[in-house]
């Protein structure tokens, strides 16, 4: 049986059975030139010479499958003064299959054209969605794996206890820990997270000492943990470690000892706490790796707190400032509005700092923008050239593909609660 698009084909085309037969197979379709035959014959089509084809007639047999569409831009004065419209349409000529400005989509429609429709961003922008149309989020996994057994000891003279994590991987979070009675004890926490604007693990080694036992004493490892970051495809990103450390007067502070490539040299022989130059770093599909030896002890003294951070942080080759910042005049202030994304080597513009009242993410692609400085109650505006008001979601992922860089814009949140106008920092972001 020979479906209806190849009978439409069959009757509005002057071309031999081989012909036929050859385009059909370009698109995916087999079928004989026998069957090709046939179908003339079972349809009543009659031969070439008798069936001339006009390029009305060709219009006419395909107009059911033909869309055409625009998007562009109307300014116009208004009483808030001139305003730009952003217009997209798509016209069909088959009444079932209508995108219109009433609301209607075609069945099943593409990704790409839900988001122009429902961003109606700048034509730069829009160029930006058609790339990546066919991606989807990719954010940075991260395990963390006990490379030995990892034990904590803790004994007071009479009493001892012993807790032990086997060795593999540890999960995403979790805790083990050893304590005697009256609550001394040691214990190992740890929690993972993997999001679009950061990746990282923290990782805790506690011990205290209640009742200050004076033959209290607890061992903890040496711990060898090993803590990998995996991507589906290459990236650049940048390396935190930062450690967090509280240790009783004249108690002993654990050594973390640091291996950046799991290669068996170790990179830093006793993590600092205070801040680590951040490494840039590459990986994807390969994992980063990163090797941990952790060990701490300690005595009839109060208690240690040891605490890890190792984070990955995107690298877009982006340069974000804030030639405007503290706007906001009141308390508390917004949280960060615009940051690095893993996404689509992204921002991601965050609408938090609305407080669940209604607010818009203001983008200005084409000019330096005009400034408004803080005065009295009113907070201090960016003001960018309104290419695009974006209603805004709780996060909008704005992909920044090589094909519209290099390219600057300009960034405000704002939004109106009974106490005020609300805004975020001014951003101002250039893809390189």
């Amino acid at each position: 049986m020979v479906d209806n698009s190849r009978l439409r084909l069959l009757q509005n085309s002057d071309r031999d059975c081989l012909r036929i037969h050859n385009e059909l197979k370009t698109v995916g379709h087999r079928v004989a030139k026998t069957t090709i035959a046939a179908t003339r014959t079972n349809n009543a089509i009659p031969p070439n010479s008798d069936r001339p084809t006009t390029w009305q007639a060709f219009r006419q047999s395909l107009a059911d499958a033909i869309s055409v569409a625009d998007f562009f831009t109307v300014d116009g004065w208004t009483k808030r003064g001139l305003v730009t419209q952003y217009v997209f349409f798509v016209i069909q000529h088959s009444e079932s299959n209508r995108l219109g400005e009433d609301g209607n989509v075609l069945p099943n429609p593409p990704t790409w054209l839900c988001r122009a429709k429902s961003h109606m961003i700048h034509p730069s922008a829009v160029v930006a969605v058609l790339a990546v149309s066919s991606l989807t989020a990719q954010s940075v996994g991260v395990t963390l794996e006990a490379l030995a057994p990892a034990s904590i000891q803790v004994m007071n003279g009479t009493t001892s206890n012993t807790s032990t994590w086997p060795t593999g991987p540890m999960g995403s979070y979790g805790s083990f820990y050893a304590n005697l009675p009256g609550g001394a004890g040691g214990s190992v926490s740890w929690y993972s997270s993997a999001q679009s604007y950061a990746t990282f693990v923290s990782l805790e080694h506690a011990i205290g000492n209640n009742g200050l036992q004076p033959n209290f004493a607890c061992q903890m490892g040496p711990h060898e943990l090993l803590v990998e970051f995996s991507s589906a495809i290459p990236r650049t990103a940048t390396l935190q470690l930062t450690r967090l450390l509280a240790v009783t007067s004249g108690a002993p502070a654990p050594t973390v000892q640091v291996d950046f490539d799991n290669d068996g040299v170790i990179d830093i022989n006793n993590l600092s706490t205070l801040p680590v130059q951040p490494r840039s770093v590459s990986f994807g599909p390969q994992p980063l790796q990163v090797r941990l030896i952790i060990d701490a002890a300690l005595g009839a003294q109060a208690g240690l707190h040891n605490h890890l951070f190792l984070t990955v942080f995107p690298d877009n080759d982006l340069t974000i400032s804030t030639p405007v910042s503290g706007c906001a005049p009141y308390s508390p202030p917004p949280p960060p509005f615009l940051q690095q994304s893993f996404d689509n080597r992204g921002v991601d513009i965050l609408s938090g700092h609305a407080g669940g009242y209604p607010s818009v993410i203001v983008l200005g692609w084409t000019a330096q923008p005009a400034l408004l400085s803080m005065h009295g109650a009113m907070p201090c505006l960016l003001l960018p050239s309104p290419n695009v008001v974006i209603v805004a979601p709780n996060t909008l992922n704005l992909p920044l593909p090589a094909s519209i860089r290099p390219a600057t814009f300009f960034a405000q949140g704002v939004s109106l609660a009974p106490s005020g106008l609300h805004v975020s920092d001014g951003y101002s972001v250039t893809a390189n």
